[in-house]
């Protein structure tokens, strides 16, 4: 399947679809579904699921249904047949270069085996991953490797699964505003019930019902989440290297740039791209940089190049930040972005 043609939004649909049975397929129990439609479909990590549903998993039982569906992905010949269309068309993933794979596995040879879970993997390969577990893997080149071959194998999958049965926006409005009857409004009702990033969509709209019409904006942007592809091995942010996230429609590049003669002043560039590679930094309406550790100094200001190839902010202190790319109809969230050592 070609999705680099006129019919590409066809063809994901279609994908998609496809994964749906295959899911249908490997789930086998109630709690499977549930869990995969909040860690594959949400990306909401372990800690969280067991936080909404205290009273139904443990930490354990999360973790080890996630490791559990995850190898099922990655062994299952019919998924892998989706991962590997992805590969070839439209979802493409920064990977190391031959010279780059043969040093590390020349490093890592002798070396004992990573020893993270394949779920602590999973959470970084996502942008999710605690702290502790992004500088373990960051400094361990088992890790790092462990992180790219699941990344290899399921990181396809993962843009595809991102909100699969989420209905549209405009499906949302109309339920949000009581025009949806029968069973659509079924649907859709008991799809709210479960999906938090849905909910998260209506509470904005009715904050936004609750503001004067002047004050509304002339649209509703849908929030998606990008997601972290790994670009090579030792990714930490003092190389100065590049961070890659990607949404189903907008890739993201990130580079963190350290002042030698600012200690804890950082420069942070990107690019946004189509997931054919091309720029479209002319089709952005807004990029917010927001601290969220306690302290920080205030959202940063955007710079744009003369031809809007490139964003930069300058002057940003160490810590943790959320970065939000405005779109016409989307706003793309990558979640968490720690730039620097706040220790």
């Amino acid at each position: 399947m070609d999705l680099g043609t006129s019919d590409q939004e066809q063809a994901w649909v279609e994908l998609r679809e496809m994964v749906g049975r295959i899911l249908e397929r490997l789930l086998e129990t109630e709690n499977e579904r549930l869990i995969c439609f909040l860690r594959f479909e949400c990306n909401i990590p372990p800690r969280e699921i067991v936080d909404a549903y205290p009273d139904r998993f443990s930490l354990t039982e999360v973790n080890n249904t996630v490791q559990r569906l995850t190898r099922r992905m990655r062994t299952d010949p019919e998924m892998q047949r989706v991962a590997e269309t992805l590969r070839q068309n439209s979802i493409h993933f920064a990977s190391l270069n031959a010279a780059e794979r043969f040093d590390l596995k020349r490093e890592s040879s002798m070396a004992e085996p990573c020893p993270l879970q394949e779920v602590d993997l999973l959470d970084y390969v996502t942008g999710v991953a605690m702290l502790e577990i992004q500088r373990s893997i960051e400094a361990s080149p088992v890790c790092q490797q462990a992180a790219e071959a699941l990344t290899d194998s399921v990181g396809p999958l993962l843009a595809l699964l991102y909100r699969r049965t989420c209905p549209p926006t405009e499906m949302l409005v109309d339920y949000q505003e009581h025009l949806l009857r029968g069973g659509p409004e079924l649907i859709v009702h008991r799809h709210v019930e479960r999906c938090p990033l849905c909910r998260q969509e209506l509470s904005v709209m009715q904050q936004m019902d609750s503001l004067p019409d002047a004050d509304r904006g002339s649209f509703f942007r849908r929030l998606v989440e990008a997601i972290l592809y790994i670009p090579g091995p030792l990714a930490q942010p003092v190389r100065g290297d590049t961070y890659r996230y990607q949404a189903p429609h907008v890739h993201l590049h990130i580079s963190l740039h350290h002042h030698a003669d600012m200690p804890r002043r950082w420069t942070v560039r990107g690019q946004v791209r189509s997931p054919q590679g091309l720029l479209i930094g002319d089709e952005v309406e807004g990029i917010l940089l927001i601290p969220l550790s306690e302290g920080d100094e205030a959202e940063k200001q955007v710079e744009w190049s003369e031809n809007r190839r490139t964003f930069a902010f300058t002057q940003v202190p160490a810590g943790l930040y959320q970065l939000r790319l405005l779109m016409t109809e989307e706003e793309i969230v990558i979640r968490k972005i720690m730039i620097g050592d706040t220790e």
